[in-house]
């Protein structure tokens, strides 16, 4: 049986524009050079609630309160899967298989996953589940009082341990995978079963009703459970009590290997109970202890945001890791105690006061502690996209001062590059794609080998760059600040020449296509044409009334058009070798067509020789367009709210004027978007924090106009996993028939239901559909569903 689930979703959908990738919260790795942060790994958007090793310690999975668990490369810090659940709490526990080819993750409830493809192979309404050491068997303890043992490989039932009359919380195995206690809620005793069996073998009396963790010896001969009064250890063959420690076990945990404990910053020897040693210089906050596999290492953790790891034979600190910014929720290592995972939250957030979140996890090596790198993903608004030449790549600019490079075909996180002390307004990629131009808010623009993100030199200003942009050739680079243009040796960093002609702040400088001149345009109301050799000034191509922010070059470098103005508005263009003036229009925003035959100024279509009127598109068209490299197509922003107020991008056919189809997803407004260099996808930047991929597939994304209804749109989903079938509930009885569509991520309409006029609520089945993500449309309204 298929399950439905109505939720948003980290995939946005659309229509007809399928969202390929989205951007967005982190955790983080570190390793090879001793005691250094490596990375910090991107995905998660809320706290990371835990976190677990790959036996072979070559992966990492984290599990969050945004309900995902992320299963991660621990060397190279790369994303490998993303598994998506629907628990209400979040994902509060990750666990390999011995063998490491599944992993068990447990919210509300339990799913068992292959880490090989990401597949979920299992899910289970119990929420404690623990394999046996041996991998041949798993124990998944449900909410009903019941208790199973699993088969490892199979993940089928074969036994049914029967006798517990509350729900199960706490479950260990022995060592040698033939026993395993348990421990239910408000119990006052243990059972020990023998598990291929499914037999009870003895009771545990007494117990107090609050067990915090049971530990076996290692050759099965006794238990210990502990409390938060006491510690008792017990005979496993006979049951009797052998011994009772009646102390406050606030911050207490046991070496693996039962020889040691650690209580209140003190180790004792749990067979003589002396002490070890004392952690001194411990934070007083410090209530977390985790020890290393090697049973030599502790880390301990609290709320002051550091980690501190320990010598726990000789009580010496070792190191202070520091780079959580609030609570460091947990910390575990890595099989072969090299390395230790960490990871930020805080319980209580709180809004108004504006508590620190962080939605981290660091790995580190232990050997010195120190950080390398810190590669995040942006927690604060992108500012910019920006295409690589051949599409591969993206760049997206945030406030947050990084710079994040992208596999656009994957989503996954290529490089981070991080310089800049303040926000990152924008990167520009060399003609080669090789390296990468990142211009700041802290007057200074930063080249970077785009393949090893090796910061190459800083081309510092005295005042803020307004712009930047490479010469056709990849050669130089052209930057603008108050009066000023300055050219710089793209191979040394050197500034070879400063352009000083204008007056005013230089908004723009924009080299021909061949190269030969730079046009510069400025707030002093001129532009001024130079030649890109003898950086001589050739002519002032106009004296307009208003300031002058950009100029656009035709495709074969002959003529430029310079709009101006805000409110009373023209576009002049001028005859590159005759500098001579050929029209004016009495509008802005222009673009060239490819061919450069035709200038779109505004809404209308010119002759780009003669400056006649040849064609208008439509009167819906905004302002704001970002055109299709073939000048087919062009999308628009709409700043109005629509859909749960999630921001709208429309694409137009710019021959017809017509709208093609519309793509939802961000849920704040928009600061730019950016075609992919072949015209198949649109990638945008917004104010909630995330770039996204869009694809164009003009073939299946031509969307009708929604019927005409007078009554609101609004709509809502109830899945019902029962039976199949999708039941909608309208905001209002609707005054004409009308018709429901279910899309898949490609635009195409998979499943239609008409509605009759009248109708308060319907149900349609959607049994036949294929597990994955859809979106439901009506009248012009959008939502999500997931079929599993």
């Amino acid at each position: 049986m298929k399950h439905l689930y109505s939720h948003l979703v980290l995939l946005s959908l659309c229509v007809a524009g399928s969202l390929l990738s989205y951007i967005n919260t982190h955790a983080a790795l570190f390793g090879n050079t001793p005691g250094t942060l490596q990375h910090i790994l991107g995905g998660h958007g809320g706290w990371i609630l835990d976190a677990c090793w790959s036996p072979d310690s070559k992966y990492v999975i984290t599990g969050s309160e945004d309900k995902t668990e992320i299963i991660w490369d621990a060397a190279s810090g790369k994303r490998l899967h993303t598994l998506h659940t629907n628990y209400k709490n979040g994902i509060n526990k990750v666990l390999w298989s011995p063998d490491g080819s599944k992993v068990s993750t447990g919210g509300d409830g339990s799913d068992i996953w292959d880490t090989q493809t990401g597949d979920k192979l299992l899910t289970i309404k119990g929420f404690v589940f623990e394999w046996s050491p041996d991998g041949k068997w798993l124990f998944i303890g449900n909410f009903d009082s019941t208790a199973y043992i699993l088969d490892g490989n199979s993940l089928e039932i074969v036994q049914q341990l029967n006798g517990s009359a509350v729900r199960i919380i706490l479950a260990k195995w022995s060592y040698d995978s033939q026993k395993i206690i348990t421990h239910g809620a408000y119990d006052s005793t243990a059972v020990v079963w023998n598990a291929p069996l499914g037999t009870k073998l003895l009771t545990l009396p007494g117990i107090n009703s609050f067990l915090m963790d049971i530990f076996w010896s290692t050759d099965g001969t006794r238990i210990m459970t502990m409390s938060d009064t006491s510690l008792v250890t017990w005979n496993a063959l006979t049951g009797e009590r052998i011994s009772t420690a009646i102390v406050p076990m606030y911050s207490q945990y046991f070496s693996p290997d039962g020889t040691k404990i650690i209580y209140n910053s003190t180790v004792y020897d749990t067979q003589s109970g002396k002490i070890v040693s004392n952690l001194v210089g411990n934070s007083e906050s410090s209530y977390s202890y985790s020890w290393s596999p090697d049973n030599r290492h502790l880390a301990s953790s609290g709320n002051d945001n550091t980690v501190f790891l320990w010598d726990a034979l000789a009580g010496t600190k070792l190191h202070t890791l520091q780079g959580h910014n609030s609570k460091v929720s947990i910390a575990r290592w890595s099989p072969d105690s090299s390395r230790v995972v960490t990871g930020g939250g805080h319980n209580y957030y709180n809004p108004i006061r504006n508590d620190p979140r962080d939605f981290t996890a660091r790995i580190w090596d232990v050997n010195t502690g120190k950080q390398i790198h810190v590669l995040m993903q942006h927690h604060n608004q992108v500012k910019n996209v920006n295409w690589s030449p051949d599409g591969s790549l993206l760049a997206s600019c945030s406030a947050d001062t990084t710079t994040i490079i992208w596999n656009t075909t994957t989503g996954d996180t290529v490089l981070i590059l991080r310089g800049h002390s303040n926000r990152v307004e924008n990167a520009y990629w060399s003609p080669s794609g090789d390296r990468i131009l990142t211009r700041g808010g802290d007057s200074s623009s930063i080249l970077w080998d785009a393949i090893s993100g090796n910061q190459l030199f800083t081309l510092k200003s005295f005042s803020y760059n307004l712009s930047a942009n490479w010469r056709p050739d990849g050669k130089q680079i052209a930057t603008t600040n108050l009066n000023s243009t300055n050219i710089w040796d793209a191979a040394t960093g050197i500034k070879i020449y400063t352009l000083q002609g204008h007056t005013k702040t230089v908004n723009d400088a924009v080299w021909s296509p061949d190269g030969k001149y730079i046009a510069t345009a400025s707030e002093d109301k001129t532009a001024i044409l130079w030649d890109a050799s003898s950086f001589e000034k050739l002519i002032t191509l106009s004296t307009s009334e208003y300031s002058i922010s950009t100029l656009i070059w035709s495709p074969d470098g002959s003529r430029i058009a310079i709009p101006t103005g805000t409110t009373k508005v023209s576009t002049e263009v001028w005859d590159v070798n005759s500098r001579t003036k050929l029209f004016t229009i009495q509008k802005n925003k222009a673009v060239w067509y490819r061919d450069g035959k035709r200038l779109i100024v505004g809404n209308f279509i010119y002759d780009g020789f003669t400056g006649v009127y040849l064609d208008s598109l439509s009167d819906n068209v905004l302002s704001d367009k970002w055109w299709s490299p073939d000048r087919m197509q062009f999308a628009v922003v709409n700043t109005s709210t629509v859909d749960d107020k999630f921001i709208n991008i429309t694409i137009w056919n710019a021959t017809s004027g017509k709208k093609l189809y519309e793509l939802y997803g961000h849920r704040d407004f928009i600061n730019n978007l950016q075609w992919s260099p072949d015209g198949t996808r649109i990638a945008s930047a917004g104010y909630d924090n995330t770039a996204r991929i869009w694809l164009i597939n003009v073939s299946t994304s031509v969307q009708e106009e929604p019927t005409p209804l007078h009554n609101s749109a609004e709509f809502s989903l109830f899945p019902n996993p029962t039976d199949n079938s999708l039941h909608l509930s309208f905001a209002a009885e609707s005054a004409v028939s009308s018709a429901v569509q279910i899309c898949d991520l490609l635009g195409r309409t998979v499943a239609t239901a008409d509605i009759p006029a009248g109708s308060k609520e319907w149900t349609m089945s959607v049994g036949n559909l294929p597990a994955g993500l859809y979106a439901v449309r009506w009248n012009g309204g959008v939502r999500k569903l997931v079929v599993q």
